[in-house]
């Protein structure tokens, strides 16, 4: 897929959802996830 949007759409397909099955984030999640708070 070659977006978000195709992805999320192709992991519903009962077909071969389960295959592509993962975990979704964006940039910003994932920089937030990274960034150690003192």
């Amino acid at each position: 897929p070659k977006c978000q949007i195709h992805l999320r759409c192709a992991m519903e397909d009962p077909f071969i959802g389960e295959e592509l099955s993962m975990e979704m984030m964006d940039l910003t999640s994932i920089m937030i996830n990274t960034i150690q708070w003192e």
